[in-house]
């Protein structure tokens, strides 16, 4: 993805209201969220018991929801070293993957 896509998709996202999640952004206790991903390379995974997955390159999005502490479990997706407990982590701990907003 070019720098002026990614740019203009953050530009995109900010408007629509999903502005990257910072230390200050007010969340709920619980809810749905949604997290944009930058894969830069074509990527091989093994992903449970999903085994080897193909993932080209692009931008992807990734929907969850947590009944309680939403901002701890979307800090712990983008945190690169963690165990992997749901599919999206074995994706977001490689470096070739850059979270775009949350």
């Amino acid at each position: 993805m070019t720098r002026s896509l990614r740019d203009a998709l953050f530009l995109r996202l900010r408007r629509m209201g999903g502005l990257p999640l910072t230390p200050h952004t007010p969340l709920p206790a619980g809810g749905s969220y949604l997290i944009a991903l930058d894969v830069e390379r074509d990527l091989v995974l093994t992903i449970g018991a999903l085994g080897r997955r193909a993932l080209p390159r692009g931008v992807y999005a990734y929907a969850g929801n947590a009944r309680r502490g939403l901002r701890a479990r979307v800090e712990r997706h983008l945190r690169p070293a963690k165990v992997k407990r749901w599919h999206i982590d074995h994706l977001t701990s490689r470096r070739e993957v850059r979270p775009l907003t949350a």
